[in-house]
């Protein structure tokens, strides 16, 4: 009795851990944000996972929006003859939106990053960085990449540390907000199709 038991349980599938479906959620919603009316097949194709998962992880949608969380401020998922429609979450088809000091301070990671070994040659970090520069500004920079944009003995610096002493924007709230310049992304449809608004707490 015992090993059949060991048995069942060994072919058990462990739980999902909430950090992993929440990777995936962020990966496969500005996709469909941004291409309406996908299939539900080619979708979870796309994304190595089956129907059934794909239609699970969409249903923690209806739980999720902003502040005040009613029914007009959730995720709205509408799936009709195989196809899936997504509205109101038109901020994941927006560029993120960074404080002065948030990106700084990815600015001062990445360069650090930049040196490493295996990284000589990244060109989409290159590129990532390069847009922050011309987003930040000189001014805002100064001699930040000097002082502190580069690793020493391999190691990459600490960054808060660093970042404070090089410049004293960390130090305050960093209320400002800077997007990096970049090509649109398509806009979502401005009428949604909507099959229903549930009331739950958003996550």
């Amino acid at each position: 009795m015992l090993p059949e038991q060991g048995g069942r349980s060994a072919g058990r599938k462990a739980p999902e851990k909430a950090s992993e479906r929440l990777r995936r959620l962020l990966t496969v919603v500005p996709y469909l944000v941004r291409n309406q009316g996908t299939k539900v097949a080619d979708a979870a194709e796309l994304f190595g996972m089956s129907e059934a998962e794909l239609l699970a992880d969409l249903d923690l949608l209806f739980v999720s929006g902003l502040p005040p969380y009613g029914p007009g401020d959730l995720i709205d998922v509408d799936i009709q003859e195989g196809r899936i429609w997504i509205g109101m979450a038109d901020y994941f088809g927006r560029p993120l939106g960074l404080t002065r000091s948030e990106a700084l301070a990815i600015y001062l990671r990445g360069t650090g990053l930049a040196g490493a070994p295996g990284l000589e040659e990244a060109p989409a970090l290159s590129s990532a960085l390069g847009r922050l520069a011309d987003a930040l500004g000189p001014e805002a920079l100064g001699g930040l990449p000097d002082r502190v944009g580069s690793t020493q003995d391999g190691r990459t610096p600490d960054t808060l540390g660093e970042l404070r002493r090089a410049h004293p924007v960390v130090s305050g709230s960093g209320s400002s907000t800077t997007r990096p310049r970049g090509p649109r992304r398509p806009n979502v449809r401005s009428t949604p199709r909507r099959s229903s608004s549930p009331s739950a707490t958003g996550t």
